[in-house]
């Protein structure tokens, strides 16, 4: 039996961000800064805190909203700048795209729409599509890639349900 895959992937978009960063690994000297990563290697505090903490065997997944002493420290670290959540409230990713991908996950029904203002990092479509929304595309590169309430209800104002059932179109282009 041949094994088969979810068919919805047959649906995203390749990653272009992929594609360009390998290109740009075979340059001699390139700096790649296309994955959100930085050019130099993790800061040997920072390796040497995981050594400790592989060293006291902190070898196992940890709860699925992320440690409770971070989480602790982080509730605290916000309450210094004036946002009052606490621990209970905090969910700990590995990045913002994973952070994007359980959100959208948990809130989206299939067919709602999520505005994504463009130019955007790619991903987020293929995200949005994932979990089974709609994109609806809103054009900033008009108004100084700002959001301006008048386009937001524009594009908001596309989400009828005869809008929902059709596929995407081309980004709405709402410019004077």
């Amino acid at each position: 039996m041949e094994a088969s895959t979810n068919s919805d992937l047959a649906l995203l978009a390749t990653s272009g961000i992929r594609r360009f960063s390998a290109l740009a690994a075979k340059v001699d000297g390139c700096v790649g800064l296309t994955l959100g990563e930085p050019e130099f290697p993790t800061p040997p505090p920072v390796c040497e805190a995981v050594a400790r903490s592989l060293a006291k065997g902190q070898t196992h997944y940890p709860p699925n909203n992320g440690r409770p002493e971070l989480l602790e420290a982080l509730s605290a670290y916000m309450r210094r700048h004036g946002l009052d959540y606490g621990p209970e409230e905090l969910v700990v990713t590995c990045g913002a795209t994973e952070a994007l991908s359980a959100t959208l996950m948990a809130i989206l029904d299939p067919g709602d729409e999520v505005v994504v203002p463009t130019p955007a990092f790619a991903l987020y479509e293929t995200i949005v599509r994932a979990a089974h929304g709609r994109v609806a595309t809103l054009d900033t590169s008009c108004s100084g890639f700002q959001i301006r309430e008048r386009d937001l209800r524009g594009v908001v104002g596309l989400g009828t349900p005869r809008h929902r059932h059709h596929e995407p179109q081309q980004p709405h282009r709402l410019c004077p």
